[in-house]
């Protein structure tokens, strides 16, 4: 006779295989929820990429109408300089989408393993 002991022991390890199954459930539902954000950023900043190419675009055609314009005598300096600030902005919202959609695509293959860990980084650059 073993007093139970065995039995508590059988209970003891299927509590603990389910805490263990709880855990890994979690975790992956974590994983899973960083991987579709990431991905959600990636498309998002790729939008936003679209809509900065396609400002700066339009931003082009508006300096050149109204350089044109003023060299032609109808358009003021104003219109122009105006017109030239314009495309600077256009030009660094494009840059700054390109470096996040940069950023999101790291966070993206971070989130997905493909990014190796600053750990193994270290490990391969060291001599």
């Amino acid at each position: 006779y073993d007093g139970g002991l065995l039995q508590n022991k059988v209970r003891i390890a299927q509590s603990e295989h389910e805490a263990a199954a709880a855990e890994l459930q979690d975790r992956t539902n974590q994983a899973l929820r960083e991987v579709a954000l990431a991905y959600d950023q990636v498309e998002t900043g790729l939008q936003q990429y679209d809509a900065a190419i396609a400002l700066q675009t339009a931003s082009e055609v508006a300096f050149r109408s109204a350089s044109d314009s003023y060299a032609a005598g109808v358009g003021t300096f104003t219109d122009t300089a105006s017109a030239q600030t314009g495309l600077g902005s256009a030009r660094a919202a494009v840059a700054r989408a390109h470096t996040q959609s940069l950023i999101n695509a790291a966070a993206l293959a971070f989130a997905t393993g493909e990014l190796t860990s600053s750990i193994d980084v270290d490990r391969t650059t060291r001599p």
